[in-house]
């Protein structure tokens, strides 16, 4: 009889043995998915703050164009260089 209560430990030992490599396997791939997520969130984020720099980028060309076009109508008599600006600042807020 004294090996029964052996082979039961034998057993239990296995089934945490058995236990405990699931868990690592499962742990493993966590932290691969966490990985390609984390991978596929960088890119993400770097696309919009690219798209973000292109749309700030061609808004301060629009507006300095519209300053660039107001001054010269300003300078040249060309009629109310504020009231121009304001218009075109208008419209390009409204388009």
């Amino acid at each position: 009889m004294p090996s029964a209560p052996l082979d039961r430990i034998t057993a239990a030992l296995a089934r945490i043995e058995a236990a405990s490599a699931g868990r690592a396997a499962a742990v493993d791939r966590l932290a691969e998915r966490h990985s390609a997520l984390r991978t596929r969130m960088t890119d993400a984020i770097a696309a919009l703050d690219a798209i973000i720099a292109d749309t700030e980028s061609v808004a301060e060309s629009a507006e300095n164009e519209i300053v660039e076009d107001a001054t010269d109508d300003s300078d040249t008599g060309g009629g109310d260089g504020d009231m121009a600006l304001e218009t075109r600042i208008g419209d390009m807020n409204d388009g």
